[in-house]
């Protein structure tokens, strides 16, 4: 899994993941997270943010 300050996050292809598009990224990531489009993370797996603020909330 990226650290969160990894240069990985977001920096896959800005195509469309389910185009199948040879240049996208994959719909899916090794773990069966659904990628989004272009956002997408480099590597084998997608990081997914448990918190959209980076913090617990009560």
């Amino acid at each position: 899994m990226p650290r969160a300050d990894s240069p990985l996050i977001d920096a896959g292809s800005p195509l469309d993941p389910s185009s199948g598009n040879p240049e996208a990224c994959f719909q899916f990531d090794q773990l069966s997270v659904e990628r989004q489009i272009g956002k997408c993370d480099i590597g084998a797996v997608e990081r997914i943010e448990l918190f959209s603020d980076g913090f617990e909330s009560p």
